[in-house]
């Protein structure tokens, strides 16, 4: 008799252990850092010095130009920072209802997209950058691009409107074959890049060190992204791997080989220097390097990094880190369903309380 008290209280116990939810998953990271944003290299108009963030907002996308910097936060505004010379980082406030969704910074100029299909234009105006030309009727923009003195424009009928300076054709955007429409594009100093729907690349503008002259595809590949530098280009391919072109001889546009299972995900040129971003979250920078804008931080343990920029000679990263981890049930790794744990949980505190207090009855009796 005496040993029922003593098996209702280990059928409470166990209940009680199953019931509980145990030992979180493995959780290093700290959930704090995601959505900021890392910035390194020259940060003498304050351009890596990134503004802090609001409780529950973070950061998703970032631009850097040739010595200011904008942020794309999660609440659809955009922080500017860095030099202010021209007003290209004082963001004009938006109309109610309208968020931002896109931005660019170019040499003294900044673009950004809004939820609208509108693009707002600021910064420098001296060779008419700004000036972004009115949208046909039932038509909306839908990326921009900011470079040294002029911008690009992609349009929702998937062409690409050029204005601003045009001293080597690089606002001239080539006509477009039947069927095929822009889908991205990179401004720079003086050339540019579009990518097509067909998965092909155009380059146009200055070409004296290469940089427009586009390398044939393999077989059965395409490229997925461009990015322009100064004097160099960088093309991201469906099979994960970079390609650069062009460069001024301080090897930005020496692609780095890719450790095994390891691919490109994102690519960035600077002034003369490129950024890449890895499928492990990690990025590789070389390049010109006076100003430590390759030396790329290693992030803590369980953040990696979703997305890169790189401005005249500063670099800036948006970090990822998981939530923090939810509880895991003790049977989760028993086989046992553990959708159902909670009811098995109480049917057995309930067995266990029913076979104690039977025990105590019948002792007393």
């Amino acid at each position: 008799m005496r040993s029922r008290p003593f098996l209702g209280t280990a059928v409470i116990v166990i209940a009680a252990a199953i019931m509980a939810t145990a030992l979180p998953t493995s959780a290093h990271a700290d959930p704090a850092l995601n959505g900021t944003v890392v910035g390194f290299g020259n940060n003498f108009s304050g351009q890596t010095t990134v503004p802090p963030l609001p409780p529950g907002v973070t950061y998703t996308a970032v631009a850097a130009g040739f010595s200011h910097s904008l942020a794309l936060r999660s609440d659809g505004t955009v922080v500017g920072f860095g030099l202010n010379t021209d007003g290209q980082t004082a963001v004009p406030p938006l109309s109610p209802g309208v968020t931002y969704t896109a931005i660019s910074a170019g040499g003294y100029h900044s673009l950004l997209l809004r939820s609208n299909g509108t693009v707002v234009a600021f910064g420098n105006n001296g060779e008419l950058q700004t000036v972004v030309p009115a949208l046909p009727l039932d038509m909306t923009y839908t990326a921009v691009s900011a470079g040294l003195f002029y911008s690009l424009l992609l349009r929702s009928d998937g062409m690409v409107i050029g204005f601003g300076e045009n001293d080597f054709g690089q606002t001239t955007v080539p006509a477009l074959g039947l069927g095929v429409t822009y889908t991205a594009m990179a401004a720079s100093s003086s050339h540019s890049l579009l990518l097509r729907s067909d998965g092909t690349v155009v380059g146009f503008g200055d070409n004296f060190y290469s940089q427009t002259t586009v390398p044939a595809l393999p077989l059965g590949v395409t490229y997925t992204a461009v990015s322009a530098g100064v004097f160099h280009s960088l093309l991201l391919r469906s099979d994960g791997a970079a390609v650069g072109l062009g460069g001024s001889g301080s090897g930005e546009e020496n692609v780095p080989a890719l450790p095994l299972g390891v691919t490109y995900t994102a690519v960035a040129a600077g002034g003369f220097h490129s950024m890449l971003l890895r499928s492990d979250g990690m990025v590789v920078a070389f390049g010109q390097a006076g100003a430590e804008q390759t030396t790329v931080p290693m992030p803590p343990s369980g953040v990696t990094y979703t997305a890169v920029a790189a401005g005249g000679f500063h670099s800036l990263l948006l970090r990822s880190a998981p939530a923090a981890a939810a509880p895991v049930p003790l049977l989760a790794a028993t086989g046992i369903d553990t959708s159902a744990t909670s009811t098995f949980g109480f049917m057995l505190l309930l067995l266990g309380a029913v076979v104690a207090a039977t025990a105590v009855r019948r002792r007393r009796a």
